[in-house]
């Protein structure tokens, strides 16, 4: 199944169509032609369709040794959003152990379980616009499709170092740059 955006009806930019069929989810930024594809689903399946938009953001500078933060989040349009809202969040570095939930259960690599449960939609959501922000401040997804571009143009006999060699390129380029 494809779901492409037709017209995005005017919701603020960082609003994200969510949709569910068949045990299935994609995700998409509003905006003209985005679209989400779902493996075959059968047309006589309900498909659930979700639209979210980001409150607000902040940058959290972690601290070596400190775990719990105020997160002090702005709203990003106060007229619909109301006023700032202060989380209280535990941060804990994990890396190189298993994270241990209250169950006895282990989270998996690249999620995690909450009381034996799969992360909930909005985690996901959260997680994926964080994501797709650093991607884009940083023009990760147009420089990874340049450089796609100019594998296929050139079909070199070992793509990979190909590959290597435009990224040494490119680093070697913002070395001088700096």
């Amino acid at each position: 199944m494809e779901v492409v955006v037709e017209d995005s009806g005017g919701l603020p930019a960082g609003s994200v169509l969510t949709v569910h069929a068949g045990g299935f989810q994609g995700q998409a930024a509003i905006e003209p032609n985005a679209v989400v594809r779902l493996p075959c689903v059968s047309g006589a399946e309900d498909v659930r369709v979700e639209l979210t938009s980001q409150v607000g953001t902040k940058c959290v500078k972690l601290t070596p040794g400190k775990e719990v933060y105020s997160v002090l989040i702005q709203p990003a349009d106060e007229q619909n959003y109301g006023h700032e809202a202060t989380l209280q969040l535990q941060m804990r570095d994990l890396s190189g152990r298993a994270a241990q939930q209250p169950n006895g259960q282990y989270a998996a690599s690249g999620g995690t379980v909450v009381e034996g449960r799969p992360t909930s939609p909005k985690r996901k959501l959260q997680t994926a616009l964080s994501m797709r922000n650093y991607l884009d401040d940083h023009n990760v997804l147009a420089q990874m499709q340049e450089l796609l571009q100019d594998v296929i143009a050139h079909r070199p006999g070992d793509p990979l170092d190909f590959m290597i060699g435009r990224l040494e390129e490119a680093c070697k380029g913002s070395d001088e740059l700096a």
